[in-house]
């Protein structure tokens, strides 16, 4: 230590060990465990020590030599994260080239967020909420926290140099001069600055949104905050040694958060995360002497997760989009282990070949050859992205298109079981047999009993999914059922996030009032119907759900009104029955309309009125009014009522934000009896 003042700190192998915690509870929480809910604050945390450890380095220049190289400061940060940054983004668009993860709706805008670092932005530009973005996997998803690091990595050397010049002004106060005045006028500016962003958070939250809240740079700042005023305090000021038991305290309250906050609702959304903040820097404040914590945290397996923790955060998403359970048949816990192990490999290969050579110029000894190798990479990433996307239109799609149709297909032909006894002296038949598909005679899914007679199509029944992103959600598991009976379906998805049928006007969400996007009627009035003629399916399936309840108001008509209003209940009921008369017109020989569940949008924080059971009421009586007029041809799939039986439609951990379910649970879903409902609607 220098004395009073010029105080700094080395390097800490406990603050490895602690981001080998904040990255563990990150992987927990996205392998979809129930009793890590809350494990994204992991990401808070990585700000929050992020803050300390970059302001430490520069309030340290600042006293050595009073100024900042920033040249020198940036070079290290783009060596450190560029290179595997490069490297994931490249893979992420081979892998969508390949058909290997799925595409989503603006994902031309998250590939030049992942590498612009604006990342965080895109949900909030594309209205994709944290729990949404989910639900439809993209290899990108994760990008918008390390965007807003990178965001505190650019302007933050900036801002510190320039408050310096403030705080020295006029004052014969300079770092070089030894001088701590400085110091304290810094520290008082960082505090006001805390203050100041840590009451931006519950007011974005209040008026714009809770996933603003969550995703807006400015109302994560105060994370980043916490861990600059604590830097300067520790620099400023000799820490005394009682706060060593402030670690423990911190790490039991951060361990109780993880597992206690909802997964996609709670503080974080009304923009209490400054408060998280404030308990990761005591923790961070509190390994700054020697304790059992700090012991714990420098053991040398934590360390070293620590120090590859960049990497394993940077390439565990890609992993687990591409090793799903339905791509593995592996169940939850296998599957966790083999991600686990994949993701580590990945990693451990990065930072060994990649990053430290790079890291420690091994690989390019001159900063000007590292100049000229990023300036090459950034065009070549951008440009090998949006070509890989080029073709992926503006709807959210899942699923492969269904496979060309060459002259017409022969109507659906319902097989008879077979009678003939099993052996078992014979050799097998290489061919395998039609999937046996059991036939419900009920009239309510709720309590649809089997028939002692199965029934299976001659051939895969061609299904069309069509909707909001209920239907994507949904889909999920359609697809993955499909993938593993490929005798008995073929899916293909169109839909579109935020898009209903009822796309008029504008519809209420959140206290806004918001028009539909331009592609919602372009999807359900031009995509759709081409598809139906282009793709030949055998039945088109229906599913929206929020949008159409949500409070509109209709073209020309400035008057609010629910769907229990009898002038929007009209309307409805035209548009859909008009709609069942264009799919018929299109050539889809049946057309059925599942009663999605109704919301209860991110489990009340939302306080949407549009969760009413009322309107649902209303919402399924339409669809069956509009489907009675073609009897022969439209049915529906009562979907709500199957998964209330189930107790899936108040399940938290079936849909995290309550509007959509996990891919793992819509897979259970389509295993168990929505798969099985639609083909039969389709032979019958």
């Amino acid at each position: 230590m220098t004395g009073q003042g010029q105080r700094s700190i080395g390097y800490q192998p406990a603050l490895d060990g602690l981001r080998a915690v904040a990255v563990t509870m990150v992987l927990l929480f996205h392998l979809g465990f129930d009793w890590m809910s809350g494990g994204y604050l992991g990401v808070s945390l990585f700000f929050t020590l992020s803050g300390f450890l970059i302001t430490t380095l520069l309030v340290t220049e600042l006293q050595r030599s009073g100024d900042i190289a920033l040249g020198r400061f940036y070079g290290r940060r783009a060596r450190r994260l560029l290179p595997a940054s490069l490297i994931c983004l490249v893979a992420v668009c081979l892998l969508i080239a390949a058909g290997l993860v799925p595409d989503r709706s603006g994902l031309r805008w998250y590939v030049a967020g992942s590498l612009f670092q604006f990342a965080n932005w895109v949900p909030l530009g594309l209205q994709n909420s944290y729990g949404e973005i989910f639900q439809v996997l993209s290899p990108l998803d994760h990008f918008w926290s390390l965007a807003i690091e990178e965001q505190f990595y650019w302007l933050w050397p900036i801002t510190m140099l320039g408050l310096f010049r403030v705080v020295t002004r006029n004052r014969g106060a300079t770092g070089a001069t030894g001088a701590t005045d400085w110091v304290d006028r810094l520290l008082r500016i960082l505090t006001a600055m805390f203050v100041l962003f840590a009451l931006s958070a519950p007011v974005t939250a209040r008026l714009w949104s809770g996933d603003a809240a969550y995703f807006a740079t400015w109302a994560r700042a105060p994370e980043i905050l916490a861990g600059a005023v604590l830097a300067v305090v520790a620099i400023r000021f000799h820490l005394p040694s009682w706060v060593k038991w402030l670690a423990p305290i911190a790490l039991a309250i951060v361990v109780v958060l993880a597992i206690v906050t909802p997964p996609a609702t709670g503080f974080a959304y009304a923009g209490a995360l400054p408060l998280f903040a404030l308990v990761s820097a005591a923790l961070i404040g509190g390994l700054q002497h020697p304790s059992p914590i700090t012991s714990l945290l420098s053991l040398a397996p934590l360390v070293y997760l620590g120090r590859i923790s960049y990497g394993v955060y940077l390439y565990h998403w890609p992993v687990f989009v591409v090793l799903t359970e339905s791509r593995t048949g592996l169940s939850q816990l296998p599957l966790s282990v083999l991600r686990l192990a994949v993701t580590m490999a990945v990693a451990v290969g990065s930072f060994v070949l990649v990053e430290q050579p790079i890291r420690e110029r091994r690989f390019l000894a001159r900063p000007r050859m590292a100049l000229v190798a990023v300036g090459v990479s950034i065009p070549l990433v951008a440009l090998l992205g949006l070509t890989q996307v080029s073709n992926s239109s503006s709807f959210e799609q899942t699923g492969d298109t269904l496979a060309p149709v060459e002259g017409t297909f022969a109507p659906l032909v319902t097989v008879p079981p077979s009678t003939a006894p099993p052996t078992t002296d014979t050799a097998p038949d290489p061919t395998p047999p039609a999937p046996s598909i059991v036939t419900s005679t009920a009239t309510s899914p709720a309590t649809s009993t089997p028939t002692s007679t199965s029934t299976s199509p001659d051939r895969p029944v061609r299904m069309l999914v069509i909707g909001d992103s209920t239907a994507l959600a949904t889909a999920v598991g359609l697809t993955n059922w499909a993938d593993e009976q490929p005798q008995l379906a073929d899916v293909e998805v169109q839909g579109f996030g935020g898009c209903g049928l009822m796309n008029e006007g504008e519809r209420l969400f959140k206290g806004d009032w918001l028009p539909a996007s331009d592609g919602c009627t372009e999807l359900f009035d031009v995509k759709v119907p081409e598809r139906v003629r282009d793709g030949a399916p055998d039945i088109v399936v229906v599913i929206s759900s929020f949008w159409e309840v949500t409070d509109h108001r209709l073209e020309g008509d400035p008057t609010p009104r629910s769907i229990l209003d009898p002038t929007y209940h009209e309307a409805m009921l035209t548009r859909f029955t008009a709609y069942n008369q264009a799919l018929l017109d299109a050539g889809a020989p049946r057309v059925v309309w599942v009663l999605h569940p109704q919301t209860d949008y991110a489990w009340d924080l939302a306080s949407e009125p549009a969760d009413d059971p009322a309107r649902y009421a209303a919402f399924y009586e339409i669809q069956r009014i509009a489907g009675a007029a073609y009897p022969t041809q439209v049915s529906t799939i009562d979907f709500a009522s199957w998964s209330e039986d189930r107790g899936l439609t108040t399940d938290q951990s079936a849909r995290l934000d309550g509007v959509h379910w996990t891919p793992e649970v819509a897979t259970m879903i389509a295993e168990d009896w929505l798969g099985n409902e639609i083909v039969q609607a389709a032979l019958h």
